[in-house]
């Protein structure tokens, strides 16, 4: 749509739909939190899956839109590009995998602050990635890391999102290129206005929706506790009448 309607070039068209993919799991993953708190499909696990879903939602935006860019930006060969691309990817997933097993048993369990501790060496972690994907030249692999790092650390982590929308802007105003900077000038208001026009219709679609469609899990235990009355009690006594004679 975006090719059509913004006269933007294919590549630049999968940069767009890229930047406003990876918006999503920002509105679901905050509203599903509040579902979580009150109880609402924990039974069924519903939010952990949302929350799970959407930081893979996350991981394929980033790697689609890291792939584009490089070969929106490349002056070389196309397959050079993508191969670049690809390999990003590759070191990203990697990378942040074994970062993110580590994390998870070190520091052990029997540490004091130990929140605190993983929570450091999370932030210090992802922040090592990212400068050292840009000094190797790698520049996507870091995101992609910092996103599969939290993910395997822990589900009840917050999940590290990556402002992408203004990256294509500075990477066309470092080229400086007028032409590039107007596409990625496109990219960032698409992005903005979509922000500011689907995350509050979101947020209170799923505030509204949910606890008419999810099961509260103080219910579930209600009803269950019926059944189980239901089930032990003994059943009522029948009392008929008799009909007495009597001897005269």
């Amino acid at each position: 749509m975006s090719h059509f309607l913004l006269g933007l070039p294919w590549i630049w068209g999968f940069i767009l739909g890229f930047v406003l993919s990876a918006v999503s799991p920002a509105v679901v993953v905050p509203s599903m939190l509040l579902l979580q708190a009150d109880g609402f499909g924990v039974q069924k696990g519903i939010p952990s899956l949302l929350m799970a879903s959407g930081s893979f939602d996350d991981i394929l935006a980033i790697t689609g839109f890291t792939t584009c860019l490089g070969i929106g930006f490349g002056t070389g060969s196309t397959w050079l590009s993508l191969a670049k691309g690809l390999l990003e990817v590759v070191v990203g997933i990697l990378a942040g995998g074994f970062l993110g097993v580590l994390i998870h048993f070190f520091p052990s369990e029997d540490q004091t602050d130990l929140v605190l501790r993983r929570s450091c060496m999370l932030l210090g972690l992802s922040v090592f990635c990212v400068f050292v994907s840009h000094v190797a030249g790698l520049g996507g692999a870091g995101g992609l890391s910092t996103l599969v790092l939290s993910f395997i650390a822990g589900m009840s982590w917050s999940k590290k999102k990556a402002a992408i929308g203004s990256t294509a802007l500075d990477m066309a105003r470092s080229q400086g290129d007028a032409q590039l900077e107007r596409y990625g000038m496109d990219v960032l208001t698409v992005a903005v206005l979509a922000i500011m026009f689907t995350a509050p219709i979101g947020a209170l679609a799923i505030g509204l929706a949910g606890p008419k469609l999810l099961q509260k899990y103080t219910e579930i235990e209600e009803t269950n506790t019926q059944e189980k009355a239901g089930e032990v009690s003994p059943p009522e006594l029948k009392h008929t009448p008799q009909a007495v004679e009597s001897k005269l």
